[in-house]
């Protein structure tokens, strides 16, 4: 015959990460032969929306960067004389210009939070 070992469980926390995580409490429900267990952690406070400063700032950056090279390829588009050069900056200014909307709606929205925050 094979002997079970039997476990013994501490009382102490565990520690996963840098939380500890409680130990389970059992509360027994309308019947006493059902019981379910129940966490006892904390629930993450909520944060207000807001914008931080440093990712606004990356935000205008970008939109700044993108409009400029948007720009440019424009105005290469409207110079070139091949074909080929003419097709080239075409694409470029329309991907420039997507991409600059993309990080203008970005600064729209980020605009907005700080208003409600206020």
């Amino acid at each position: 015959m094979v002997k079970k070992k039997s476990v013994k469980r501490s009382s102490k926390k565990r520690v996963v990460g840098k939380k500890p995580i409680r130990k389970i409490k059992r509360v027994s429900g309308k019947s006493k032969n059902l019981s379910r267990a129940v966490k006892l952690a904390k629930m993450p406070a909520m944060k207000k929306p807001g914008v931080g400063n440093k990712k606004f700032n990356i935000v205008l950056k970008n939109l700044i960067l993108f409009l400029v090279l948007f720009a440019l390829s424009m105005i290469f588009y409207n110079f070139s004389k091949d074909v080929i050069y003419e097709q080239l900056f075409f694409l470029l200014s329309l991907l420039f210009g997507f991409v600059s909307i993309a990080f203008l709606i970005a600064l729209l929205i980020f605009v907005i939070l700080r208003m409600i925050k206020k």
